[in-house]
């Protein structure tokens, strides 16, 4: 406080030298004082897990097109590490609906998928299989007309594929699901589409 009206004064009286000096003391004092409140925050933070923000944890069918691309982005990486970089960020009842529908994935177990249910364990998140059902297919069946129409931008584009390719369009979606781009993409939501008319 002191050192702020010595600048003050120093300017009254009209003297640079002094000015100057009492300038770079009020800095000074100021630098000093918000390093130390920085150093105090990284002391307290450093060893705590960063939490993921969670807006709220209900489960909405407007949630559906934010997990499918959670899934994608975390199925997409090159690395188990890369993986669990990615799927640290993601909200939680995001995680817990890409963990049941195995990352948008048909057939087998996503190798990514024993990730998820590790974060989520560590979340203490983890749901059963009956709760995550009850969750997740009665949101997705509430959001799945509008979800649908939303994701197919060009209905007939897998089936005209597989006639190209002397193929049906199952076997055609299936040869292609884990392929990257568009081609990935429709074959994966064809035969999510596709379990779903089983039901």
């Amino acid at each position: 406080m002191s050192t702020t009206l010595d600048l003050v004064q120093a300017i009254i009286n009209k003297d640079a030298v002094e000015t100057e000096t009492a300038f770079n003391a009020a800095m000074a004092e100021r630098v000093s004082a918000g390093i130390d409140a920085l150093r105090t925050n990284v002391a307290q933070n450093m060893f705590t897990q960063q939490a993921v923000s969670e807006e709220h944890n209900i489960y909405e069918a407007t949630d559906v097109d934010a997990t499918s691309k959670h899934a994608e982005h975390i199925a997409s990486a090159d690395t188990d590490d890369e993986a669990k970089k990615r799927i640290a960020k993601v909200p939680t009842k995001h995680l817990q609906a890409a963990h049941h529908w195995n990352l948008g994935y048909s057939g087998s177990e996503h190798k990514y998928k024993k990730h998820v249910k590790s974060e989520l364990e560590n979340r203490g998140k983890l749901l059963s299989s009956s709760e995550s059902s009850k969750r997740f297919d009665e949101a997705f069946d509430i959001s799945e007309k509008n979800w649908i129409a939303g994701a197919i931008k060009k209905p007939g584009a897998e089936t005209a594929a597989a006639k190209r390719a002397g193929m049906s369009t199952h076997e055609y979606m299936e040869k292609h699901k884990h392929d990257s781009g568009k081609a990935g993409k429709r074959a994966r939501l064809g035969l999510t589409l596709s379990k779903l008319n089983k039901k």
